[in-house]
């Protein structure tokens, strides 16, 4: 009896063939009355799993039933079973001080680095964030900012129609050029998909700078100009810093 009560409990909601937004055919089960966690780093597709496809099919489901079959979705799933209501929650925080992390939030960082220090040996100091022993990549905040691939890429745009959101504003002419020039020089079938190609063409196209230099006539507000540049992938040039896309791109 306790065996059958406790499969009753712990029911298997089942997706198949998740590939909604940046996620690659991916398989995931959660449990009825069970807690599961979706961690992973900056766009890996967390937000992806948990709120398009996961929340968003139950969503779909239950408008099935009140708006006569009509819905939107934004997921792309081959299969799923025994789906239950959602409901996301919204994600509220708190701790606005970028140099707090959970630890200083709930004044658990010296016990922490009293206990490292013991183990160690290494003097308290080493592991203050903020001093001597802090991450060199993120500077002690705990965080890099680093561009997101999924809010720039549209992935079923064609590479030639410039799937980079980025790249969509005065200049598309001439970054259309500059995307079938680079294309056509690296091997690349620029009327795929941007979701179809390679990871190592994805990779190519967003994070490479190329060492030939092409001139282009384009169209920009209505007249016709000219320029001299070098390829930079949309996500080498965005990390640039710059809010001017456009000037990673000069002669």
């Amino acid at each position: 009896m306790g065996s059958d009560m406790q499969k009753i409990a712990y029911k298997r909601i089942a997706y198949k063939g998740i590939k909604t937004h940046n996620l690659k055919n991916i398989n995931v089960d959660l449990y009825k009355n069970g807690m599961t966690c979706i961690a992973g780093v900056s766009g890996s597709g967390k937000s992806s799993l948990a709120f398009s496809t996961i929340a968003g099919i139950s969503k779909a489901e239950y408008d099935k039933m009140i708006n006569d079959n009509k819905v939107d979705i934004d997921y792309e799933v081959d299969s799923y079973d025994d789906v239950i209501v959602a409901i996301p929650l919204k994600q509220l925080n708190f701790n606005v001080n970028p140099r707090s992390t959970v630890m200083s939030y709930f004044d658990l960082q010296k016990f922490i680095i009293y206990i490292a220090g013991s183990i160690t040996g290494m003097s308290l100091s080493s592991f203050n964030y903020n001093g001597d022993g802090r991450c060199r990549d993120c500077q002690g905040l705990g965080y890099k900012l680093q561009p997101d691939p999924v809010a720039i890429i549209e992935y079923d745009k064609k590479v030639c129609e410039v799937p980079f959101k980025c790249w969509q504003n005065t200049y598309v002419d001439f970054f259309r050029q500059l995307l079938v020039a680079h294309c056509n020089d690296s091997g690349i079938d620029s009327n795929k998909r941007f979701r179809e190609l390679a990871d190592e063409e994805k990779w190519n196209l967003l994070y490479s700078s190329g060492d030939v230099k092409y001139k282009f006539k384009y169209k920009a507000g209505g007249r016709t100009r000219s320029k001299t540049s070098y390829y930079i992938g949309a996500i080498a040039g965005l990390e640039k810093k710059s809010d001017d896309m456009f000037s990673h791109n000069r002669e």
